[in-house]
């Protein structure tokens, strides 16, 4: 079976463990996404965000809802429809076979563990590791993928590895839509959208309250002993990273929007810049509260009111960043 020409690309980002913040699924996207001759940015148009949700941050389909509305956007403006499949590994790669036969390519997710090419092959598991499926050899029992997390072209993957490690693959459907033009007016109503969800979600009041939590009790992030020792995996510190990891992504978002206007493009550019400073600040965030809750008693107290205090003003310079954009355009 012929390989398709696949080259890999990835977004930038501030550098982060690929396996806690699934940037390497985001870094196929754009590979598949360049390869089919589109760009990928507009799909973070609402990274931007910062909600407890209907059902609370602890309820299980938090974090698929968080990732799903990327998809949604970049079904609906690129025309690229992203659709998981996870069965059983033998009758999967025989999908994944035929995908390749008509010449699409899938993204494959692989437990770290057992991805040759990872940083944490047969050292650890550490969640899952995305790659785009360029080939198949049935012969050699290989697949060979592209890896924009790594910036890997010929990766192979063996069928004993993937038997292993496999936790599923996404089908993608193509539409033969071109990019969105962008103009001023289209700019406009963008930056609204995403001030009304500011208002719906009431974002700020959010993180202002998120702050005056933690700044209290040390129970709202570290519930019993067995989660004090499995820090790494809770759902609290992943979804903090990727509130930071989102703030990235808007950044992207907005350069993209810049690169493509006339008028109002160092301000747009000067203003993605605060909001990439918003992501350093939460990944910051972030790690000060891992150290407070591993810290002796004595010194928690001090690294959480710390803590807080930087949600509190990155809340409200991400406010003013927010209404500057809106005067802007």
């Amino acid at each position: 079976m012929p390989k398709l020409d696949i080259r890999p690309d990835r977004l930038e980002r501030i550098p982060s463990r690929h396996f806690e913040y699934y940037s390497c699924l985001e870094d196929s996207v754009k590979t598949l996404t360049r390869w089919l001759g589109h760009d990928c940015e507009l799909m973070f148009q609402g990274s931007w965000n910062f909600s407890f949700g209907r059902r609370g941050w602890f309820h299980k389909d938090w974090e698929l809802s968080f990732r799903r509305w990327k998809f949604d956007w970049l079904d609906r403006i690129y025309g690229v429809k992203l659709t998981s499949r996870c069965t059983d590994v033998h009758s999967d790669l025989q999908m994944i076979g035929d995908e390749l036969r008509q010449g699409t390519p899938v993204i494959l997710a692989v437990d770290c563990y057992w991805v040759p090419w990872d940083s944490g092959f047969q050292m650890n598991h550490n969640g899952g590791h995305c790659s785009v499926v360029a080939g198949m050899d049935e012969a050699k029992r290989e697949l060979t993928c592209v890896d924009g997390y790594f910036l890997r072209k010929d990766a192979v993957m063996p069928y004993d590895c993937l038997e292993k490690g496999y936790k599923g693959f996404w089908k993608i459907e193509l539409n033969d839509r071109p990019s969105p033009a962008i103009t001023p007016p289209r700019v406009r109503q963008m930056l609204l959208e995403q001030a009304q969800r500011f208002k719906k979600h009431r974002m700020y009041e959010q993180m202002a309250f998120f702050g005056s939590s933690i700044s209290t009790s040390r129970e709202i992030l570290i519930r019993d002993e067995a989660q004090h020792q499995e820090l790494g995996r809770t759902r609290w510190w992943g979804i903090i990273g990727r509130v930071a990891d989102g703030r990235v992504e808007y950044c992207l978002f907005l350069r993209h929007l810049a690169a493509h206007l006339e008028k109002g493009e160092e301000a747009l550019r000067e203003m993605a810049a605060e909001v990439w400073a918003c992501g350093e600040q939460w990944h910051l965030i972030k790690a000060l509260l891992e150290k407070a809750a591993l810290s002796h008693p004595d010194r928690q107290h001090d690294l959480f009111h710390d803590a807080a205090d930087r949600i509190r003003r990155v809340a409200l310079k991400e406010q003013q960043i927010s209404q500057q954009l809106l005067l802007q355009f």
